[in-house]
């Protein structure tokens, strides 16, 4: 699959189109399989950590790519939120936008829907 994901990345060749997938639905959930699991490689590539002190940092990988590419090899989950999001929470959220829309030099303009006649 990384192979299949870093041809996709350079040569724009989707992976769909080599195991000649007529299908179009399927051909979708199979492309889209092999960049989410390129970019999360990619991602935890990109991952450091200090193995130095704070005064003299030095800054490793925090995985390898045979780490990550290992089938045994499992991500740590990540850390849940601390609220977590609700419908509600986003009517909250909308609710003080439109406060502090409505303060004086916001520079924020309110528009009010009129219907037509």
């Amino acid at each position: 699959m990384w192979s299949a994901y870093l041809k996709l990345k350079a040569c724009q060749h989707l992976p769909s189109q080599d195991l000649e997938e007529t299908d179009s639905i399927a051909a979708w959930c199979v492309d889209g399989c092999v960049l989410w699991f390129g970019m999360t490689v990619e991602n935890a590539l990109l991952e450091r950590v200090n193995k130095g002190s704070q005064k003299e940092p030095k800054w490793e990988a925090r995985y390898s790519l045979a780490q990550l590419l290992d089938p045994d090899f499992r991500l740590p989950r990540p850390l849940p939120q601390s609220k977590p999001y609700t419908k509600a929470g986003m009517n909250d959220g909308l609710a003080a936008i439109l406060a502090m829309a409505g303060q004086p030099g916001s520079g924020v303009k309110m528009w009010e829907y009129v219907k037509p006649s």
